[in-house]
């Protein structure tokens, strides 16, 4: 692609930078505004999140049955047990980028590009591996945490962080040519990611991650040609 940046985070960057009052009004009340300061880590806030998304509490709520059946089955195995407020963020109620606000329908997106084989699905998943354990590895760290104990699960469902892996990250004008190109900048895009806004209080840190990419990508390329290609072509 001839792009130099992915249209939709270059629409984002626009707004972004355009009408600063205006998106910070917007996101006030927002999750991840919460997390800015670091006070309160992100059970803590979703705990204290309202509205609830279905109106209710525990097994009168849908939350709460799909909760339940999620720690009755799947996370039993682990022994672990999944906090209330979890499920809400799958279609959330609070103020956010669409990015947050239609999450289910993004990964019902993400199955239908995998299915299509229209993704480079490796991509995605180094991205999402080398966040999730920057995440885990020091995530809770800027919240009174220790090491080990980071919010994995609320990372992967908020602040941009699947729209950014299979869709920003996975754009070409966002990859290199060879594979080994590619792994590179992913990693340093799952850490970007991580560092901007952990490190930053960036809430969309990943967005910001996947236009440092964007701009890396033509020096990425240049390397790449003079490394695999013009070697090859010489006598």
């Amino acid at each position: 692609s001839s792009n130099w940046l992915n249209p939709a985070a270059a629409g984002w960057l626009f707004v972004r930078f355009s009408y600063p009052s205006a998106f910070a009004e917007a996101l006030e009340t927002s999750l991840l505004s919460r997390l800015a300061d670091g006070t309160m880590s992100p059970a803590g806030v979703l705990e204290n999140a309202r509205p609830p998304v279905s109106g209710g509490e525990g097994l009168t709520s849908l939350e709460g049955i799909i909760r339940t059946f999620l720690n009755r089955t799947i996370f039993s195995l682990a022994r672990t047990e999944l906090p209330p407020g979890y499920m809400d963020l799958f279609s959330s109620p609070y103020p956010g980028i669409i990015a947050d606000r239609g999450l289910l329908g993004l990964l019902l997106g993400t199955v239908i590009i995998i299915a299509c084989r229209a993704g480079r699905l490796r991509i995605p998943v180094v991205y999402l591996l080398a966040f999730g354990f920057l995440v885990r590895f020091a995530g809770a760290l800027p919240y009174g945490g220790k090491i080990g104990e980071g919010d994995v699960l609320f990372a992967l469902l908020s602040g941009g962080t699947i729209t950014a892996a299979f869709f920003l990250a996975s754009d070409p004008v966002t990859g290199a040519k060879s594979g080994s190109g590619t792994l590179l900048l992913t990693l340093v895009g799952g850490a970007l990611g991580w560092l901007f806004r952990y490190g930053g209080k960036e809430p969309y840190g990943v967005v910001f991650a996947a236009i440092f990419l964007n701009c890396a990508v033509p020096l990425v390329r240049k390397i790449e040609s003079h490394l695999f290609y013009e070697k090859r072509d010489a006598p």
